[in-house]
């Protein structure tokens, strides 16, 4: 009995020192945190709120976090998405709901925190097609030559900045890498705003790694000053949107893609028709693609389609004809002559008609050479490749024809038949043609040209056109109180263009 009664007093005495030890602990866990919040300038944590910015379970205690304090510049920012800028973060919201799933796989992959989505959300609003002044582009905002040391290409047929999943997997490795240079998810953040050099002479010009005391000098920008702040506002607000007002917010659903391997150009219009789906559809699908056809630079490319289409593709791609990728027409040439010239002719591109044809766009065609013509492009899109760029002072050039400055000007020829020949239209047909295009190109024009006589004033030629002195100064960039010259030009507002202003 004295045995057994020892060993349970042995027992309390043990359970009792080690909830001592377990309270201690507590204690200088709580004093550590709240010296970490003093650190922060005006800081306070926010309830609710691990630092991650999610309620902390055990599951969660081990994963790389962003800390999500509250001060006076993130307040700011809350009150600006809440007020002035609710309508933008509405936006953002809705489009978040497609692309956090996919971007929160990569950065758990990677081992980094999950709210670093937020800063595609301060960087594009989840835009896959948004291009800054500093030609960045994408929905994490590369510019072109970051883009490439992270594994993004580009020409002019596509841009990886663009594709949401390829440029997530690039932003990881930099801000891997900027964590990694900084140990601190702040300067991280700053660095992928403003560029590492420029976090780097902040923090030896004011001595100091900690972001908020570098925001008080006045090297860094104020975009960069604000970036962080208002990082930590849009994860706050976007996880736990009803909190901060935002109610009813229909997100929109993630799409469930898959990657089939073409061997040659093809139309997107025909892929979505393999596809069975819509042409908007396919290009929302492939944001990376610059132009309706799929790059003519590469060899090999991988075409995303719904993954419940895939099989319906693969089956349909493979009953296309072999020439039936980027066209259908078909053209017999009867004189030798330049595939550019043909080109101009139908209004193609060249390099496309070169595709289509598995030929040079140099090369010389000859008589008798049946040619697959491309598809006109799509409504609202032209395509403009070197040699036509190189033709539009054409119409200066001696023995320039009328069809080449109808081409360089971006018109197209309408299409006769299924089956044609170069050089037997009628005189009538053609002269009827190219006033047609005239017409066509005179209608789209938004202004048009004034030499200045000796006396004449912005008012007088203004009064003479019937169209305001300040659309000429606006179209001429003319400033207040200067004077035209004799023989100068002016631009002048067509009329369709000065009802709209």
């Amino acid at each position: 009995m004295l045995f057994k009664s020892t060993q349970r007093d042995a027992q309390k005495m043990i359970k009792k020192v080690f909830q001592n030890v377990v309270l201690v602990g507590l204690c200088f866990g709580f004093a550590a945190g709240c010296a970490k919040s003093n650190n922060t300038g005006s800081s306070r944590s926010d309830r609710g709120f691990s630092q991650s910015g999610m309620p902390q379970s055990s599951s969660d205690s081990h994963k790389p976090s962003i800390p999500l304090v509250m001060n006076d510049r993130v307040q700011d920012w809350i009150d600006y998405f809440q007020g002035r800028g609710r309508p933008h973060f509405e936006r953002y919201l809705r489009r978040s709901g497609k692309y956090i799933p996919m971007m929160k796989k990569i950065l758990h992959q990677e081992g980094l925190p999950e709210d670093l989505i937020y800063l595609a959300m301060i960087e594009s609003g989840f835009n896959s097609q948004a291009y800054s002044k500093a030609k960045a582009t994408g929905t994490w905002q590369f510019i072109s030559q970051t883009g490439r040391r992270y594994g993004l290409d580009a020409d002019q047929w596509f841009d990886e900045r663009r594709d949401p999943e390829k440029s997530t997997v690039a932003a990881s490795k930099y801000l891997k890498d900027l964590y990694a240079r900084y140990n601190d998810w702040y300067l991280a953040a700053a660095g992928y705003n403003a560029g590492e050099g420029k976090i780097d002479r902040a923090i030896r010009k004011y001595n100091t790694e900690d972001f908020w005391e570098l925001t008080q000098g006045r090297y860094l920008k104020p975009e960069t000053k604000d970036y962080v702040p208002k990082l930590i506002a849009a994860a706050m607000i976007a996880k736990n949107p009803k909190k901060y007002g935002f109610t009813d917010i229909e997100y929109e659903e993630p799409v469930e893609t898959a990657e089939v391997t073409l061997n040659k150009p093809i139309d997107l219009r025909v892929a979505a028709k393999c596809a069975e789906v819509s042409y908007e559809d396919m290009r929302s699908l492939n944001p990376e693609l610059i132009r309706w056809v799929t790059p003519v630079s590469r060899q090999e490319y991988k075409l995303k389609v719904p993954a419940s289409a895939k099989d319906k593709f693969e089956q349909n791609y493979a009953a296309l004809q072999p020439d039936n990728h980027l066209g259908e027409d078909k053209l017999r040439v009867t004189k030798a002559q330049t595939l550019d010239r043909v080109a101009k002719k139908q209004g193609v591109p060249t390099v496309l008609l070169a595709a289509a044809n598995n030929m040079g766009t140099r090369e010389m065609v000859k008589p008798g050479t049946e040619l697959i013509i491309p598809f006109t492009p799509p409504e609202g899109e032209r395509f403009t490749d070197a040699s036509e760029r190189g033709s539009k002072k054409c119409h200066k050039k001696r023995g320039c024809t009328e069809d080449r400055v109808v081409a360089s000007r971006g018109r197209k020829l309408v299409r006769v038949s299924k089956s044609r020949e170069v050089g037997t239209l009628s005189g009538e047909t053609r002269r009827s043609k190219k006033l047609a295009m005239i017409e066509k190109a005179e209608s789209k024009k938004t202004h048009n040209l004034h030499r200045v006589r000796d006396g004449e004033s912005i008012n007088s030629i203004a009064k003479k056109y019937k169209v305001s002195p300040n659309q000429i100064k606006d179209l001429n960039r003319i400033s207040n109180g200067k004077k035209l010259k004799k023989g100068q030009s002016l631009k002048i507002p067509s009329k369709q263009t000065a009802s709209l202003n």
